[in-house]
């Protein structure tokens, strides 16, 4: 340990003597590495990250699309929707939702407006909520005028009930109407997003009709079956109804999208993908420049390397050398590289912010993202030291 350690202090002094060069090395290193972090975070958002309450990403969400709405995706009427129910064969799990909406809510401290969404009990099983008080909505709240109650969020119920334990049974007005408070959520439920509150699927004040199209599905797939079966086997149900339905009215087509993906548009996929491509692309053109640069340091160190070998000292040594002088400047870019991510990813994330852009959509640093700098990082010296290794082997 003592020779390693003499030897490292040796490789820190010159990497110290030889700062111009040591520093192109270390600037090389950490543009190409904080790029490559940088698109791979926007990679794995784009592409593999689910919610949590989807971890295996198996949830699809049910629309329409078609008529006058062209490429966009548009809601269902709940008319539509339970003729569906009845008659699929080819969801295992199937519930009503109305995600991102908002209301007014009205309470001792005043009026504000609040993040909700209007959920079916079934929907409320498939993602595994379970209340941190009180309990969830009932099959019977999923009924059009039922009686108006609601569920909190635990941050609403702290910020603005103080986290009253007697909330239960509490009435606050939403839209005017009033509601009874049956439960609060815990703060790691998290669906759709990050709703304030809750309701079920009945309390709709302005829904008056089944027909209105106001609504979307929550659905799993049975296990083989595919997205495009799902479509034909909920276009031949809706042919089936006739030419009065809403749907057959306005020309729409049922359409199956990944949940998460219904919230990404496809240019952002393609720019993800073309992004993270060129910046692996960038990475192996830096890693040549950074191996040149290494190559120029040991040829101008040939003379000192054939003295050294003369005395005696082990060809090993000279090997350490190299290989710790680059793996200094590797982890030195690593982390700088990892400082950057964090300044600029929640900039370059929140660019591409909707009104509806999930929480899982946004920059957070994760594990992968520092498994993801030490790889580029012991890519990118590995390849550098390739040429002078073989150099110093003959």
């Amino acid at each position: 340990m003592r020779i390693l350690g003499y030897e490292l202090m040796l490789t820190l002094r010159r990497l110290w003597r030889r700062r111009v060069q040591s520093g192109l090395m270390l600037a090389t290193f950490t543009v190409s590495i904080a790029l490559s972090l940088l698109s791979w975070s926007l990679f794995h958002t784009m592409f593999l990250k689910n919610p949590a309450f989807d971890p295996g990403g198996k949830l699809y969400r049910v629309t329409q699309t078609g008529g006058m709405a062209k490429d966009q995706l548009v809601s269902s009427s709940r008319e539509d929707i339970e003729a569906w129910q009845k008659q699929q064969v080819v969801f295992s799990d199937f519930g009503i939702v109305r995600l991102y909406e908002s209301v007014f809510v009205t309470t001792e401290a005043g009026q504000e407006r609040l993040l909700s969404a209007n959920v079916s009990a079934a929907a409320l099983r498939m993602v595994n909520a379970r209340p941190l008080l009180g309990r969830l909505f009932t099959a019977d709240e999923d009924k059009m005028g039922t009686t108006p109650v609601v569920l909190l969020s635990e941050r609403t119920w702290r910020n603005r009930f103080a986290a009253d334990p007697n909330i239960l049974g509490r009435m606050i007005k939403l839209d005017g109407v009033p509601a009874a408070v049956i439960g609060v959520m815990p703060a790691d439920f998290r669906f759709p997003n990050d709703q304030d509150i809750l309701q079920p699927l009945g309390f709709i004040p302005f829904e008056k009709s089944p027909q209105f199209n106001i609504h979307d599905v929550l659905v799993r797939l049975k296990p083989g079956l595919t997205p495009a079966r799902a479509v034909e086997d909920l276009r031949l149900i809706t042919e089936r109804r006739g030419k009065e339905t809403m749907a057959a009215r306005f020309d729409l087509r049922p359409s199956v999208t990944p949940f998460r993906d219904y919230y990404i548009l496809s240019d952002m996929n393609r720019s993800a993908l073309v992004l993270f491509v060129l910046a692996l692309v960038f990475v192996l053109v830096s890693c040549a420049n950074a191996a040149n640069l290494v190559m120029i340091d040991f040829l101008g160190r040939t003379n000192e390397i054939a003295s050294s070998l003369a005395l005696g000292i082990p060809r090993g040594a000279a090997v350490r050398a190299l290989c710790f002088q680059v793996a200094i400047v590797a982890a030195t870019a690593a982390v700088l590289s990892t400082i950057f991510l964090l300044l600029v990813a929640p900039l370059v994330h929140g660019a591409m912010v909707r009104i509806t852009t999930p929480y899982w959509l946004l920059f957070s640093l994760e594990w992968h993202h520092l498994a993801m700098a030490a790889a580029l990082a012991a890519t990118a010296a590995g390849v550098a030291i390739v040429a002078p290794l073989d150099t110093c082997s003959c």
